[in-house]
């Protein structure tokens, strides 16, 4: 296996945080990115539904009983 360096990652790799409250608000950096993201997913696709599909999955992704929504209800005292 080869090993990668982080100045390989740097020159090949752009890190983006992304923020999603559990209501579906994002953060200030992160609504620009995935908006340019999904305009690249559409002109690759050339579906423009890719734009909704890309938020409905994140959406999922932040809702599933196994994500953010089980870490909140588990520090709820009942």
């Amino acid at each position: 296996m080869q090993n990668i360096s982080s100045h390989d990652l740097q020159t090949n790799y752009y890190f983006q945080p992304v923020a999603i409250e559990t209501t579906g608000v994002y953060s200030k950096s992160t609504a620009p990115f995935l908006s340019g993201l999904s305009k690249k997913l559409v002109d690759v696709s050339g579906d423009p539904r890719e734009h909704q599909w890309l938020h409905q999955r994140l959406s999922l992704a932040v809702a599933r009983p196994k994500g953010n929504a089980a870490s909140i209800l588990a520090c709820v005292q009942v």
